[in-house]
């Protein structure tokens, strides 16, 4: 057994949420898929129904710089203990779907590069495929998989037209348009995380240009103008939150925790964090007129000091009658959307 495969086999939860103690396959009428959620953190897997029931959920860390087939291994495991545990016959199982950062290639199943991961062309579906003989598999980048998730069992239901953006490390998104996920011509639409915001002497973003979305409201932006502020030789809480932390480090919840008490610096990181990423919202219902746009991921965590700038800048920036119709939610299956979102690639 390789290490990854062992800490799999010692974190695997199998929690059932059936509720009422029946195994998950008995009852009628449902169709189950597995979902897969790889992160650069965690990979979760569990057996999802197309009633948006979640059965036999299982999950462990992920570890940068593990071979990719130890992890691909290990992430098989995790996919066949939730078909067990939810009690499921293969033979009822629609799909295995996948959602992964990428750049990727849903077509071929391949990750052409995952950064967190340490990964590059790594062939992801056809390996879920030889371990799942006869059952269709479906990788889909992992910002698409949440939205598609949003719209079927969260925030999203009955909608037809919605933008889901997620913050956390970064920032991404994924469209649903007339009631069907939209990836564009190449599979790379929603890229909402790097539309230029702060052309001019903006912070230099993971993807190599400067100024984008991510690069100044993601989670990780947050994070590095409070060391920034603390660095410069700032007081108040963030620099007593730093002297507190091992290595001086201060997250995007220390951020909004000190912001909640008053302190100035932090106030005026979020301020700036979440204008940006209003404004952006407000070019999206600009070019798109969703009905919603529903908010996800770690960062979505500070919703009461989040909204008020992303409605202040979705209604002065929206053309004028835009404002009234758009939504502005907050995502409802927290860590398990992009398990959902995989499955119902296939529910």
């Amino acid at each position: 057994m390789t290490a990854l495969e062992g800490a799999c086999a010692r974190e695997c939860e199998g929690l059932l949420r059936e509720g009422s103690g029946e195994r998950a396959g008995e009852r009628a009428g449902e169709r189950w898929a597995i979902g897969v959620d790889l992160g650069g953190t965690k990979v979760a897997v569990a057996a999802v129904s197309s009633a948006g029931r979640l059965a036999g959920r299982n999950e462990t860390r992920t570890l940068k710089g593990v071979p990719p087939e130890e992890s691909l291994a290990a992430m098989v495991q995790l996919a066949e203990q939730a078909v067990r545990d939810a009690g499921i016959e293969r033979t009822a199982i629609s799909g295995v779907g996948v959602g992964a950062p990428g750049p990727l290639n849903s077509a071929t199943g391949i990750i052409h590069f995952a950064p967190n991961l340490g990964w590059e062309n790594v062939a992801i579906g056809p390996y879920f495929a030889r371990n799942f003989p006869g059952i269709p598999v479906k990788l889909e980048n992992d910002a698409n998989a949440a939205a598609l998730g949003e719209y079927r069992f969260g925030a999203g239901r009955g909608l037809r037209h919605m933008v889901y953006i997620t913050v956390s490390t970064g920032v991404g998104g994924g469209l649903i348009l007339d009631g069907k996920l939209y990836t564009g011509a190449s599979g790379g639409a929603g890229e909402i995380g790097h539309i230029p915001v702060q052309r001019e002497g903006g912070p230099r973003c993971g993807c190599g240009h400067y100024g984008c979305l991510e690069a100044v409201s993601s989670g990780t932006a947050i994070a590095r103008m409070a060391r920034e502020h603390v660095a410069s030789g700032g007081g108040g809480l963030l620099a007593e939150m730093a002297q507190a932390q091992a290595q001086g480090r201060v997250g995007a919840a220390a951020v909004g925790a000190a912001a909640r008490q008053g302190d100035p610096a932090a106030s005026a990181i979020l301020k700036t964090a979440f204008t940006y990423l209003g404004g952006a919202m407000a070019t999206v219902v600009n070019l798109l007129n969703p009905e919603a746009i529903i908010v996800g991921g770690g960062v979505s965590a500070l919703w009461d000091l989040m909204l008020p700038y992303l409605q202040h800048e979705i209604d002065s920036g929206s053309v004028a009658g835009f404002q009234n119709k758009v939504q502005i939610r907050r995502a409802e299956l927290g860590r398990d959307t992009g398990i959902y979102g995989a499955g119902a690639l296939f529910v």
